[in-house]
């Protein structure tokens, strides 16, 4: 059972009270993820709206090849066309489609290339300071992680989470990116704390980090590897697991 004691003495109000803490201005905020499962994207709408976000101001897709393919475009597209806002955007990590025949031609499009490349898209033209950019899977092995944080600014574990354990999670990582008092790494050393067990390279100050305990909490059912990759989307840093955990509950 979640307690008091599983979240950062700072981020408590009082003893026995659980932080209430919402985005700043969320009505100059949008909510963007991608997800190719139906209950997945029920979830992050519910983790945008825990953290304030209004639901017009949310864009959950990954219904199909189509959304999932023009999810790179989608975005850059978006935050060019509302410059003076700041935009939290979810990937999933193992995006996985079928165009014909689910049996002989399934694949799977890599959600941190596609952050990847959506920063890099809105970096050529200075937009991408209004972003912060999260990879989310279900696979979090050091290897994995450390991947991730090459290609986003923070991992975000596939837990439960309530509106204590949002606002335990997301706090840190907004302040580190938008509040300036921290860096980039400090924002990525924050998510990979926070998915327990997972500690910081050793360059950074570990005091910065988010540390509340997610012990017991992971779905370590063992799932097979995709039988195809988009081939211009392969991930090239995790390598193959030989029991990956599932990207779904």
């Amino acid at each position: 059972m979640m307690t008091t004691r599983h979240i950062p003495p700072a981020a408590r109000r009082s003893r026995g009270a659980l932080p209430t803490w919402k985005l700043p201005d969320p009505t100059a905020v949008w909510g963007i993820a991608v997800d190719d499962s139906a209950m997945q994207r029920k979830i992050l709408r519910k983790v945008f709206a825990m953290l304030g976000v209004p639901r017009e101001r949310v864009l959950v897709t990954g219904n199909g090849p189509d959304e999932i393919l023009a999810f790179a475009a989608l975005v850059v597209d978006h935050v060019r066309a509302h410059p003076g806002d700041k935009s939290v955007v979810i990937a999933d990590e193992n995006l996985e489609f079928c165009e014909k025949d689910c049996r002989a031609d399934r694949r799977t499009v890599s959600g941190s290339l596609l952050v990847d490349r959506i920063r890099k898209d809105l970096a050529t033209t200075r937009h991408d300071a209004a972003l912060l950019t999260l990879v989310r899977s279900a696979n979090d092995s050091s290897e994995d992680v450390k991947v991730f944080l090459d290609r986003a600014h923070a991992f975000m574990p596939k837990l439960p989470l309530n509106e204590e354990k949002t606002a335990a999670f997301f706090k840190p990582l907004w302040e580190a990116r938008f509040g300036g008092r921290a860096s980039r790494a400090c924002a990525a050393a924050a998510a990979a704390a926070a998915a327990g067990g997972v500690r910081p390279p050793p360059q950074l100050n570990s005091a910065s980090t988010t540390t509340w305990s997610v012990a017991g909490l992971r779905d370590d059912a063992p799932a097979a590897l995709p039988a195809v990759v988009e081939p211009s989307l392969e991930a090239h840093g995790p390598p193959a697991k030989k029991s990956p955990r599932a990207e779904r509950p």
